[in-house]
């Protein structure tokens, strides 16, 4: 009778940077970079759409371009009245500290299975891509369908879409933020020993990836998508 074999092996790596001296002077203390990581993303923080022009004329002024509804408005972090580069704050660091791999390998008579994946915990990315920052002329995506608009102002997910840039609204900020978690399965393999000398193997790479955000880790715009690959190998010696 075969036997059952059992292999497993995990590893972690915890990995950060700090910046301890840095040539800066900023006007607010939040501003500085010294204690963040190399890594470290500036921005603003946004609180959502303005809904109407009554909302414009009570907030903060937006220096970056004129502002209508349907636009994205901004935390006034120094309390001056004004929103501008002086308004940026901590985002996210882009590098992941969290990082780990599993290596797993079951046998059962004639049969072997090899599974090795990896993944990283900690970091965020931007929606940034012209899939989603879109003005003027560009070629729309589909979530321009998702725009804010009068009639749609309490479900819109994104703000409204402009026909001359919007420097207001497409630039780095929380709204834009999301978490860049995942765990791919980079690659499965099953082994079948047909005869003593003789091997077949079915394998598959990068074969499914556990994301909270899954379709936007996927999104490639102006590249080659992400791929599935598949193959059979016959080994075979005399």
């Amino acid at each position: 009778m075969g036997r059952l074999g059992i292999y497993a092996g995990l590893n972690f790596l915890y990995s950060v940077s700090k910046r301890l001296k840095v040539n800066e002077v900023y006007a607010n203390e939040y501003q500085y970079r010294k204690g963040y990581g190399k890594d470290a993303t500036f921005g603003l923080e946004a609180l959502g759409f303005f809904q109407n022009q009554e909302e414009i004329d009570a907030a903060p002024i937006q220096t970056f371009g004129d502002v209508r509804p349907g636009d994205l408005k901004y935390k006034d972090q120094n309390g001056d009245n004004i929103i501008n580069s002086n308004d940026e704050v901590f985002l996210r660091n882009w590098q992941a500290p969290w990082s780990q791999g599993l290596e797993l390998r079951l046998s059962y008579k004639n049969f072997t299975l090899f599974l090795i994946g990896e993944g990283q915990q900690g970091a965020k990315n931007f929606k940034e891509s012209t899939y989603y920052w879109m003005d003027a002329n560009d070629k729309y995506s589909e979530i321009a369908l998702q725009s804010w608009t009068p009639e749609t102002k309490n479900t819109a997910k994104y703000p409204r879409i402009s026909s001359e840039a919007n420097n207001n609204n497409l630039r780095r900020s929380t709204f834009w933020l999301y978490d860049n978690d995942y765990f791919n399965i980079r690659r499965v393999q099953l082994n079948y020993r047909v005869l003593k000398n003789m091997e077949v193997a079915l394998n598959a790479a990068d074969l499914f990836q556990f994301a909270k955000n899954r379709v936007e880790r996927d999104m490639r715009v102006g590249a080659e998508p992400y791929y599935r690959t598949y193959t059979v190998t016959l080994k075979a010696k005399f």
